[in-house]
C-alpha cells in the first residue's frame, strides 16, 4: 500500500557507488588535462591584458589579421571558452574541435616563444574529440585509443626521425642546448663537449625510437610507462623550463593507458592513500627549497631532481595502478575477433590478419574516415619542415626540436640597421638574433618572411635614413 522509504544508509551507499562509477570513468581524467593546457596560454593572456605590443611572426604572412591584436583576443576567448565547454561530457566532442582549431591557429599565428610543442594541446584536443566519437559507438573492435596512439606516436618517432636526418649538426646544437638551458648540467659538466652530453646525443635517436615503438605497441604498457617517465623526468631535470610539456606528454599517456586498461582506470582515483601524494609533494617541495643552501654540484643536482619530481610524482601518482595490473587481454580498445585458431597454433599469416583488423577495427564508416584524416595531418606536420620555405628554418614545428637542421644549408638572412633607439627590437629567441657594434645592429634569422615583418615594423616608426635592405648570408 506504502511505498518503500529508502534509509540514509541505504542513500548515502547509492550516492558513494555512483561516485565510484564517476571516478572510474576516464571523463574525470579527460577535463584535467584539458584545463591543464590552459597553463600554455599564460604568458600569453598576460601580455594581452597589459597591451604590450609585439612582433608577431605567423608560420605564413597573413597580413593585417596577423597585425590586429583583436584577433588574438578572440582567439584566446574561443579557446577558452570552448575548452571549459569541452569539460562536460554532453560538449565534449564540439568543445574540444572548436578549443583545437583555436588553439592551432593561435600559435600559426604567432610562433614567437613558442616551442613546437604549442601545437600539442591543440592535437590532443582534438585526439579527445575522436576518441570520444569512437567510444559512442557498440561496434567492439573500435580502436579507441587510436587517435591517442598516432599522436603520441608521432610525437616521439618524429622526432627521433627529424634528429637522424640530421645527427651531424644535432651532435653539436643538443649538447649546447642542454648545457645552456639553466639546469644543474653546468654544475658538473665544464663544457658542453663533455662525455655526459655527448652519450645524451648519440641516445636520444634510438631511444626516442624506442618511445614510439612502445606507443604503437598496446601490449607493452608498463615497459612504455617506465621509459616515458625515464625520459620526462632526466628532461625536465636537465632543462627545467619546459617542464610543462613532459607534464603533458605525461598526462596523455596516463590517459592512453585509461583507455587500453580499463581494469585498472578504476583504481587510479579509488582507494588510493592520498596522504603518499600530499606527503611526497611537501617533501620534494622542501628539497627544493633547501637545495640553494648545499654548495657546489650536489646542491644544483639536489634541486633539480626535488623540482621534476615536484613538478611530475602526481603523475607517477596516477600510473601505479597499470604497474601493478596483471597481464591481461586488452579490453574495449579494438582488439581482433578470433578468426579460428588461437594460441601457439595460429599460423603466422593468421597473427598478422588478426593484428590488422585490431589495428583498422575502427578505420571504417565516416568515424574511420576522421581518424584516418587525423593520421593524415599527423603525418603531415611531422614532415612539415621540409614543406616550409626554407627547411628546418623554424624549430617550433615537426617535432623537431634540436635536430640542428636549421643550419643544414648554411645560409641565413640579415637586416641592417642604424644603431638607434628607434631601430631597437629585443631579439626573439630561436627566431631573430642580434648582433650590434658601434655603428650598426644586425638582425638574423633564418626565415626571410621574419625579418621582412620586422622591417615593415621598423618602417612604420618613420625612424628615417635609408631604405633597409635583407641580405643573404652563409656560414
Amino acid at each position: 500500500m506504502f511505498a518503500d522509504t529508502a534509509s540514509p544508509t541505504r542513500s548515502l551507499a547509492t550516492v558513494v557507488e555512483a561516485a565510484r562509477r564517476s571516478l572510474a570513468s576516464a571523463a574525470v581524467l579527460r577535463p584535467l588535462i584539458i584545463l591543464s593546457f590552459l597553463l600554455y596560454e599564460t604568458p600569453y593572456l598576460r601580455r594581452l591584458s597589459t597591451g604590450e605590443p609585439w612582433l608577431a611572426l605567423p608560420l605564413w604572412d597573413v597580413g593585417k589579421l596577423v597585425d590586429d591584436p583583436r584577433t588574438f583576443v578572440a582567439l584566446e576567448a574561443i579557446y577558452l571558452c570552448a575548452s571549459v565547454v569541452a569539460c562536460i561530457p554532453r560538449f565534449v566532442v564540439p568543445g574540444c574541435f572548436v578549443a583545437g582549431s583555436a588553439s592551432i591557429l593561435l600559435v600559426s599565428f604567432d610562433l614567437t616563444y613558442r616551442l613546437q610543442f604549442a601545437f600539442l594541446p591543440g592535437g590532443a584536443l582534438f585526439a579527445f574529440a575522436l576518441s570520444e566519437i569512437l567510444t559512442r559507438t557498440n561496434d567492439p573492435r573500435r580502436r579507441i585509443d587510436l587517435p591517442f596512439v598516432l599522436l603520441l606516436g608521432s610525437v616521439y618517432g618524429f622526432a627521433s626521425f627529424h634528429k637522424a636526418f640530421n645527427f651531424q649538426w644535432m651532435k653539436t646544437l643538443l649538447p649546447s642546448s642542454v648545457f645552456t638551458a639553466g639546469g644543474p648540467v653546468p654544475a658538473f659538466c665544464a663544457s658542453a663537449d663533455s662525455w655526459f652530453l655527448g652519450v645524451i646525443a648519440w641516445t636520444v635517436v634510438p631511444y626516442e625510437a624506442l618511445l614510439a615503438v612502445l606507443t604503437l605497441s598496446r601490449r607493452c604498457l608498463k615497459p612504455r610507462l617506465a621509459c616515458v617517465w625515464v625520459f620526462h623526468w632526466l628532461l625536465v631535470a636537465m632543462v627545467p623550463f619546459i617542464w610543462h610539456v613532459s607534464l603533458f606528454m605525461l598526462c596523455l599517456h596516463l590517459y592512453l593507458a585509461s583507455l587500453q586498461r580499463p581494469v585498472a582506470r578504476r583504481r587510479m582515483f579509488v582507494g588510493r592513500n592520498w596522504f603518499v601524494l600530499v606527503g611526497a609533494e611537501v617533501l620534494f617541495a622542501l628539497g627544493k627549497n633547501l637545495a640553494p643552501s648545499i654548495g657546489g654540484p650536489a646542491g644544483s643536482i639536489l634541486g633539480a631532481a626535488a623540482f621534476a619530481n615536484l613538478a611530475l610524482f602526481p603523475v607517477m601518482f596516477f600510473y601505479w595502478p597499470f604497474w601493478r595490473e596483471k597481464r591481461e587481454d586488452v579490453v574495449g580498445v579494438g582488439a581482433s575477433v578470433a578468426t579460428g585458431e588461437s594460441g601457439p597454433s595460429r599460423s603466422a599469416w593468421a597473427r598478422i590478419q588478426g593484428w590488422l583488423r585490431g589495428v583498422t577495427g575502427g578505420l571504417s564508416g565516416w568515424r574511420g574516415a576522421s581518424v584516418s584524416a587525423f593520421g593524415v595531418l599527423v603525418l603531415v606536420f611531422g614532415f612539415s619542415p621540409f614543406l616550409l620555405e626554407k627547411h628546418y628554418s623554424v624549430l617550433s614545428l615537426g617535432w623537431s626540436m634540436f635536430a640542428g637542421g636549421e643550419y643544414r644549408d648554411g645560409s641565413y638572412f640579415m637586416l641592417r640597421v642604424p644603431k638607434s633607439a628607434c631601430f631597437r627590437y629585443p631579439l626573439v629567441n630561436n627566431m631573430i638574433w642580434i648582433r650590434a657594434n658601434e655603428q650598426q645592429v644586425l638582425y638574423l634569422a633564418f626565415r626571410r618572411n621574419d625579418l621582412e615583418r620586422l622591417k615593415r615594423f621598423l618602417e612604420r616608426r618613420n625612424c628615417g635614413g635609408p631604405p633597409l635592405q635583407i641580405e643573404t648570408g652563409k656560414f
